[in-house]
């Protein structure tokens, strides 16, 4: 296979925890050789220590343990002992002193080798919610606000008479949010404008009187501190989520305020916590001295939250082998193969956006406003020759399951051969048989990373335990490290540009943001990027690589949601390079900004197939040398709980449990992340599993593969549990660009939109179904309109056909407000009556008709485009009458031909054609879903209809008295000459720079609105017929052109 792309981040990260897995092998099955190897084990350096990092209270039960480890309460502290000595042997996650990380690069041999505990570096600082909780309360003090200095909420924005905001501010014992409103009135008004910079109480004051000489000064401090109070005003005093140092860098902001006395009692705690650090050592009692320290602040002090450590493991040797990569790369590969196209996980917030803003740019902060903020119809019976006999989505389609993929196929296939067989194994070159790997690298994202364990069989074969790909970027498991390591930092910095290089028309941005909760510790990284999406947050990052959220907006294009800075002029591509789950009770536009990283492409997952979780031995399942699943059992829970009578392991029990599963010694039980290994020979470790199960009647255990082979990842004292984060960079993806020409200029706020009932734009719902609407247009509507154009009331009109869910024709009219709504209006209803009376149209509505100005092409060419409309409506009232005549094949022939007229009267030529069509086929092909039957069906439908089709486009030169044809050619004629001056004028602002789209994408609009306008029902899906068609016409046109040069 030829390498389609390139881990040019060169590095990895490996993740262990402190001790070798030895140190549970070693464990003493008695109770009294147990109690010993804790002792031993807590008398080690640095245990007792990590210990009280973990949890204070349990340092504080060791006496009792001692003295009594017998009692119940004793046992109690030999479990919660054992659970953490197992962590510290077993699990590589992050946990304070219990596990670490470091650094490694890519060579020609593996060799992985911890180096002494003494030599590892480590980080502590002061928790994040305990520095938030000191600077909001001390902001909000009254010697706070003589001091500090205020700037208006990043998150105001007005909603008619109020300013919305979201207030944060501290409960008990986390972050919280919610969402507020203030009276915008003149007062507040003159507040915010003083407040453009961060100032002083005194300076508002100042400033404020100025402006308003009446004012007393007295009244004015109180209405200062009441925005104070409520958060319309934020102190600029800052705690940067993003300045690798977070505690230092707000205790400075401290001592700059003015705070002397509690930033200088906190300078000395964090010198202590350097010194632990330098030292690499420290007693629970220095770190009880820092809490008594904090506690004479006026803040509460949590102690088992209190610090925060990280720790960079020493390596004698520290490298992978570079054939790693490939093995990567093949996984890759093979998964995403096997992955259907996922949903987009943004298409309901898609939906709803284009309902109430198609083709507009929406403020981020009012779009997603929780009080104001943010289908197909079912089959009606009405049937088409366009559609009989093809399957588009799930049209007609009877309901089956999903189809196995070829890898589920090729597990069932290895299961028959081989009933009890332990392993599974795959095969990539089976899998990846066929499949156009060219492709598969496009659908993936530009930035990502692989996760795996390595080991060695008996046999000495490198084997790899695949936990997962994340992502994007690549480093979102890496950003919370960088702080401790510099080499590691500039890895990741030039790893991230990289992936940025890929797409150099877009700006990449750091979403920096303290969310509910008190993740704080986890989420603290270094800058990494350039720019920064700042919410409700700090950042020590210059102003100008700032973006808040105010500067956004929100626009919707070829499908998926974009973002839109105003300042900088340019799409903004959020990322957030922590391992934080945004998912999880975070503010919506915090959601919203992470969930964006996943729309473009998605990495593939591997999960056990339905069929066989209800087996009670799953094998293991390999792909090649890749471990995609451990073993697992289903194990009755009365099997376990006979391993133990009295506290006694049953070696007659465990022989039947053996014998029943092929159960090994050493298993493991799962729940997310956390990962207990349980030994089922010793007593207290089967106790302990049975305690964390209580009322699962069925356990599901996991065999535990270190136990099994020979980590790659080792040292004297022995093997170690690990993780290997190997950042992967894609060329082949996709890059971000922005479709639209002149977005800039779809900001503009005095651009008129929207024409509610009573302005120049009359325009009415009429509710029926879609044969009795068309019957409405062009029995009632269609004749008053002439009368209407004749006196002079209705200057302009068109209509659309619409399902919202409920079917209905959107009439629009425009002329004189006072004539539309004193005389037309009356006419309408007199013109309706009946339908109403006989209930066939079942109500009529009056609504603000909201111009699409951006969608055609901004504020001059929407009025032209209106014009097109009106003669698009002409086209297709005209061709209801042939239809009526001549039956329903006059519809789609009328469309082909109505849709190349649009494109000859904007002077495509052939190539244009072709490109523009196809393109447009491509994309309803993708939303259908297409596969290969519907192609076969589609090709059959065009042969169908082909001699009919090209009689109509060979009449275009030569001419015909046959009817309906010369009927439709006529109206076609008459079409262009209408189409013809209007469009010119669209190609002049085209030419001047004045359209703010291309005319493709002002095309495929103006087609989609055409065939809306002409199709009663099913219009998406016919509309998709038309564009194959037509694309299989300009196709044949093209070969035969060529066939004749030649």
């Amino acid at each position: 296979m030829s390498r389609k792309t390139e881990c040019k981040a060169d590095f990895f990260v490996v993740r262990l925890p402190r001790l070798s897995v030895n140190k549970i092998c070693d464990l003493p099955v008695t109770e009294t050789g147990l109690l010993d190897y804790l002792s031993s084990w807590l008398a080690s350096p640095g245990v007792l220590e990590a210990i009280y990092l973990a949890s204070p209270s349990l340092l504080e039960r060791l006496e009792l343990w001692r003295d009594k480890p017998q009692s119940k309460s004793g046992r109690k502290v030999t479990v919660a002992l054992l659970k953490y000595l197992i962590r510290m042997s077993s699990r590589p996650t992050p946990f304070g002193l219990f596990s670490g990380v470091a650094t490694g690069f890519f060579a020609d041999t593996t060799a992985l080798r911890p180096g002494h505990l003494q030599l590892d570096g480590r980080k502590t600082r002061l928790d994040m919610f305990y520095l938030a909780t000191i600077q909001q309360e001390w902001a909000q003090s009254p010697e706070g606000q003589q001091l500090l200095r205020y700037a208006p909420n990043s998150t105001l924005y007005r909603m008619g008479s109020h300013l919305h905001y979201i207030e944060p501010y501290q409960s008990a014992s986390q972050r919280q949010y919610r969402l507020s409103s203030v009276e915008l009135d003149e007062a507040l008004e003159s507040m915010l404008d003083v407040a453009a910079e961060p100032k002083l109480q005194s300076e508002f004051i100042q400033l404020f009187c100025a402006r308003h000489p009446e004012a007393d000064q007295q009244d004015v401090g109180h209405y200062l501190q009441q925005l104070i109070q409520e958060q319309v005003l934020i102190a600029d005093l800052k705690l940067p989520l993003t300045s690798g140092q977070p505690d230092k860098s707000f205790v400075q902001s401290l001592l700059q305020a003015g705070n002397q006395h509690e930033g200088e009692r906190l300078q000395v705690a964090l010198t202590q916590l350097a010194t632990f650090d330098q030292q690499q050592a420290a007693t629970p009692q220095d770190y009880q001295a820092v809490v008594q320290q904090l506690q004479q602040l006026p803040y509460k002090v949590s102690e088992n939250k209190l610090f925060q450590t990280d720790v960079r493991r020493s390596m004698t040797a520290s490298k992978l082998d570079s054939s790693l990569q490939m093995a990567l790369e093949r996984t890759l590969l093979t998964l995403k193969a096997q992955t259907t196209t996922a949903d987009n996980p943004l298409q309901e917030f898609i939906n709803q956006f284009q309902q109430r803003f198609e083709g507009r740019f929406v403020r981020l902060l009012q779009l997603l406003d929780d009080e104001t903020g943010i289908t197909f119809s079912a089959d009606t019976g009405y049937e088409t020759p366009l559609l009989a006999g093809i399957n588009i989505a799930n049209r007609n389609r009877p309901g089956k399951k999903p189809s196995q993929s070829a890898l589920e196929l090729q597990m069932f296939k290895a299961m028959q051969q081989q009933a009890n067989t332990a392993a599974i194994q795959l095969s990539s070159d089976d899998l990846l048989k066929n499949v156009d790997q060219a492709l598969l690298w496009q659908q993936l994202p530009a930035a990502f990373a692989a996760n795996v364990s390595c080991y060695q069989d008996h046999d000495g074969q490198l084997l790899l335990h695949y936990h997962g790909y994340s992502g994007p970027s690549g480093a979102n498991l890496l950003g919370r490290f960088c702080h401790l390591d510099q080499q590691l930092q500039q890895q990741v910095s030039a790893y991230l540009a990289a992936e940025e290089a890929l797409s150099p028309d877009v700006v990449f941005a750091e979403v920096v943001h303290m969310p509910d909760g008190r993740p704080g510790n986890v989420i603290a990284r270094p800058a990494l990027r350039q720019y920064e999406i700042v919410f409700l947050a700090d950042t020590e990052l210059p102003a100008e690589r700032q973006i808040p959220v105010r500067d956004l907006y929100v626009f919707v294009e070829a499908g998926q949601v974009k973002l839109w800075s105003k300042r900088l002029n340019k799409q903004v591509i959020p990322r957030l390079t922590s391992a934080h789950n945004y998912s999880s009770r975070s503010l919506g536009i915090y959601r919203f900004l992470c969930m964006l990283q996943h729309q473009q492409a998605q990495l593939p997952r591997y999960s056990t197939p339905a069929a066989l979780l209800p087996l009670e031995r799953q094998p293991r399942v390999m792909l090649e040398h890749v471990i995609l699943q451990e073993a697992q059992w289903q194990v009755e829970r009365s099997l376990l709980e006979a391993l133990l009578v009295n506290d006694n392991w049953q070696a007659e029990a465990f022989q039947a449990l053996e014998l029943r599963y092929q159960l090994p010694r050493y298993v493991c039980y799962a729940v997310s992340d956390n990962v207990l290994t349980v030994d089922l020979h010793h007593p207290v470790m089967i106790a302990m599993l049975l305690a964390e199960t209580t009322g699962q009647q069925q356990i599901l255990l996991k065999e535990s593969l270190i136990m099994q082979y020979q980590s790659v990842v080792f040292n004297d004292e022995g093997a170690f549990a690990h993780e290997i984060i190997v950042p992967m960079l894609n060329p082949q993806a996709k890059p971000f660009v922005t479709l639209q020409q002149h977005p800039a200029k779809q900001l503009d706020p005095t651009i008129q939109r929207d024409f509610a009932p009573g302005s120049e734009w009359l325009s009415l719902k009429i509710y029926a179904a879609q044969s009795t609407a068309e019957q409405v247009l062009t029995q009632s509507i269609a004749p008053l309109l002439q009368q209407c154009q004749r006196q002079g009331w209705v200057q302009q009109w068109f209509f659309i056909r619409y399902g919202d869910p409920d079917w209905h024709v959107r009439l629009r009219l425009f002329g004189e407000p006072s004539v539309l709504y004193g005389q037309v209006l009356p006419l309408l209803h007199q013109q309706l009556a009946s339908w109403l009376v006989s209930q066939r149209v079942r109500k009529i509505e009056l609504f603000t008709y909201q111009r699409e100005v951006e969608r055609y092409g901004g504020d001059e060419a929407v009025i032209l485009a209106e014009q097109l409309f009106q003669a698009d409506s002409e086209f297709v009232l005209a061709g209801l009458a042939l239809i009526t005549e001549h039956g329903e094949s006059v519809r789609w022939r009328m469309a082909l031909l109505g849709a190349d007229a649009l494109l000859d009267v904007f002077d495509y030529d052939a190539a244009q054609k072709l490109n523009l069509i196809s393109e447009l086929r491509q994309r309803f092909g993708q939303e259908f879903q297409e596969h290969a039957y519907l192609r076969t069906q589609l090709g059959k439908k065009y042969r169908d209809y082909q001699g009919q089709l090209q009689q109509d486009f060979q009449a275009l030169l030569s001419g015909t008295d046959e009817q309906p044809r010369h009927q439709m050619l006529v109206l076609r004629q008459q079409l262009i000459q209408q189409l013809r001056p209007v469009v010119q004028q669209i190609v002049a602002l085209q030419q001047q720079q004045k359209l703010s789209c291309t005319l493709d994408t002002l095309l495929h609009s103006l087609l989609h609105m055409f065939n809306n306008r002409m199709f009663k029902a099913y219009g998406r899906e016919q509309e998709f017929v038309v564009y194959d068609f037509l694309r299989r016409y300009y196709l044949a046109c093209q070969s035969k052109q060529r066939h004749e040069k030649v």
